[in-house]
């Protein structure tokens, strides 16, 4: 992982930038229990922007903790959300667009947003998780979240991530989203042209 270029969201000094590392996570940070065993019952999003140039006709894991197989996937024009035996799919089409993305895990489910808008939704449940344990028998930290690059799916672009210990509500996602973009809101458009 590298620093460089122009920032994908407005505010930041520039964007992180991601190569493949052999099948290994490019960049790594805390996980603060989020799809962690330590984690099992408790409220989470994580936020990011992301920008992905995915050309790979097989599934790839993109983010998720390093010690499952957890979190998000692209395969072709399709981003996948996968938690424990559940996984759904969201047609994104066209790639290396930034995205601002979070992931959204409760109790009892997990879903999806991506630009303000929950494209991925399903119940989930807590006791059949096979989640990782907080230290593996070493006494080494497992609570860590990876994010990988891949030949076909390369590169990848990471700004401004972040975990909250709450469900990020859909209008607050949407006008992150916006402010993010540098974009005046709608009703600022609207008074200025009245």
């Amino acid at each position: 992982a590298r620093n460089s270029g122009i920032p994908m969201v407005y505010g930041a000094s520039n964007v992180t930038l991601l190569s493949p590392n052999d099948n290994k996570p490019s960049f790594i940070i805390p996980g603060l229990g989020f799809l962690n065993e330590v984690g099992r019952y408790k409220t989470y999003t994580v936020e990011m922007w992301i920008r992905i140039n995915a050309g790979s006709a097989i599934e790839r894991r993109v983010f998720g903790p390093i010690a499952s197989t957890d979190g998000l996937y692209v395969e072709g024009p399709f981003l996948t959300l996968k938690v424990g035996d559940s996984s759904q799919s969201h047609f994104v089409g066209e790639w290396f667009r930034p995205m601002l993305v979070h992931i959204r895990t409760s109790a009892n489910s997990a879903s999806l947003l991506i630009n303000g808008e929950e494209v991925i939704s399903f119940a989930i449940d807590p006791s059949a998780l096979q989640l990782p344990a907080e230290y593996s028998n070493n006494d080494k930290s497992q609570d860590w979240l990876g994010f990988y690059a891949y030949s076909d799916v390369t590169p990848i672009g990471l700004d401004s991530v972040a975990i909250y210990s709450y469900q990020v509500p859909l209008v607050v996602a949407k006008r992150r989203w916006v402010y993010g973009q540098g974009v005046e809101t709608p009703e600022n458009i609207n008074t200025d042209i009245s």
